[in-house]
C-alpha cells in the first residue's frame, strides 16, 4: 500500500513539473515571435527570463537581443513591445 502511494506521489510531482516546463518554454517561445514581429530591427534573441521571483505571476520579460551587431538588453510585457533597452558590452 505504501508503495502504491509513494508511486502515484512520484508521478505526479514528475507529471506536474514536466508540465509547468512545457507552459514556461511554450510562454517564452510566443514572447520571442512577437518581439520579433513588433521589432523587425532584431536579427536574433540570445535569452529569455522572467521578471519575478519563484511562484509570483511574470508579466514583464528581458532579453538579450542583438541589434544592428550590438547586443542588447531589452525588457517587454509579453506583447512584443520593447519598453526599455541597454547596450551590453
Amino acid at each position: 500500500m505504501k508503495k502504491t502511494i509513494l508511486i502515484t506521489t512520484l508521478c505526479a510531482v514528475v507529471i506536474i513539473i514536466t508540465g509547468s516546463f512545457i507552459a514556461v518554454n511554450s510562454k517564452h517561445n510566443e514572447i520571442k515571435e512577437n518581439v520579433k514581429k513588433s521589432n523587425p530591427e532584431v536579427s536574433a534573441i540570445e535569452s529569455i527570463r522572467g521578471v519575478g521571483g519563484w511562484m509570483e505571476p511574470t508579466s514583464e520579460y528581458t532579453l538579450v537581443v542583438i541589434m544592428g551587431g550590438q547586443t542588447y538588453r531589452v525588457w517587454t510585457r509579453g506583447d512584443g513591445e520593447l519598453l526599455d533597452k541597454v547596450v551590453i558590452e
